[in-house]
């Protein structure tokens, strides 16, 4: 016995309304999707009805920060279909619609920038007086659709008729259920972003965790995967307890957790608290530490060293012309 395969031909810009077609058949019978007017907006566009728990947490603000608001487990795929091959006219055509906003930057204060260029900008770059010039600092956005893998901070500072520094935050790589972890003060949610990130000043009156989850297979999501995260203080610190958020449903996090910590460091506090923390995420139950990273915390910014600054960032000098 024998048999015959066949192999579909490429698809070309001559089946661009059969594409569409398709997708419009899959959403029509998965009950989603567009309007009966056709729009070709509404093909980009894949609708479900909520639950009354979800229309419930998204009246609030930043909402989409709530650990709760949607669970993971429900979602479906939205369309599915056989890889075929495509031929290079329509794929031009195809990636004239597509392609990644460019990347926007905007001025921010930043206490560890004067630290910063005193250590790594040349001698040169002073007043008469031997003060630092007047210093121009940006940080850059992130598109705010990239939640699922961490945004690095990448600060841009400036000061006139000198090079450029670039200063970008080292992120927390790790393995297992949290991949990628990040610690700063002020999180910044429309550009994905923590505006003070890893050295902070003991003044910060809200501290952010950002947690990024791995895929989870079907069978990893059918229970509960609790953890809470804990802020430990410097080892000299150790009889001083540490703060920690309310447990969570890991296997309910889409992309990315963030947990916020409100309040001075050093509220209720004796003992110093300057070095460095750990934030921390546990399982309740055993007390196992599921992912960990250090943040520095100081009192003054131009005490810390080139060493310490080095250990949570990478430093580049740039030609003021090549920068935006």
């Amino acid at each position: 016995f024998g048999f015959v395969m066949y192999s579909a031909g490429a698809l070309g810009v001559r089946d661009l309304h059969q594409i569409r077609s398709a997708r419009w058949n899959h959403w029509q019978s998965d009950g989603t999707g567009a309007n009966s007017d056709g729009d070709l907006d509404q093909f980009r566009r894949v609708h479900r009805v909520t639950t009354a728990a979800e229309r419930s947490a998204m009246r609030c603000s930043g909402c989409y920060d709530i650990l709760y608001a949607y669970d993971f487990r429900a979602a479906v795929p939205a369309f599915a279909a056989f890889a075929r091959k495509v031929e290079p006219e329509l794929r031009r055509f195809m990636e004239a619609e597509t392609h990644d906003p460019s990347r926007s930057w905007r001025s921010v204060q930043w206490q560890l920038a004067p630290r910063i260029y005193e250590l790594w900008a040349s001698a040169d770059c002073r007043d008469l007086d031997g003060s630092l010039k007047m210093l121009d600092v940006q940080l850059n956005s992130c598109d705010p659709r990239s939640e699922a893998v961490p945004c690095t901070a990448e600060f841009l500072i400036r000061a006139h008729g000198c090079q450029a520094l670039r200063v970008r935050e080292r992120v927390g790589i790790g393995k297992g259920r949290i991949f990628a972890m990040q610690v700063g003060a002020g999180w910044h949610a429309d550009g994905n972003v923590l505006t003070t990130p890893s050295i902070m000043s003991v003044d910060a009156t809200s501290i952010s965790a950002v947690l990024f989850t791995t895929v989870r297979r079907r069978r990893d999501i059918n229970g509960y995967f609790l953890v809470i995260v804990e802020l430990k203080p410097p080892a000299e610190s150790a009889t001083e307890d540490g703060q920690s958020s309310d447990s969570f449903d890991l296997n309910v996090v889409p992309r990315r957790a963030v947990v916020s910590f409100n309040g001075s460091l050093e509220d209720g506090r004796t003992s110093s608290i300057v070095g460095e923390w750990i934030v921390r995420a546990v399982e309740p139950s055993g007390r196992e530490v599921i992912a960990w990273r250090p943040f520095y915390v100081y009192a003054d910014a131009m005490e810390v060293t080139r060493d310490r600054i080095l250990q949570y960032f990478e430093i580049f000098t740039v030609d003021e012309a090549a920068t935006p």
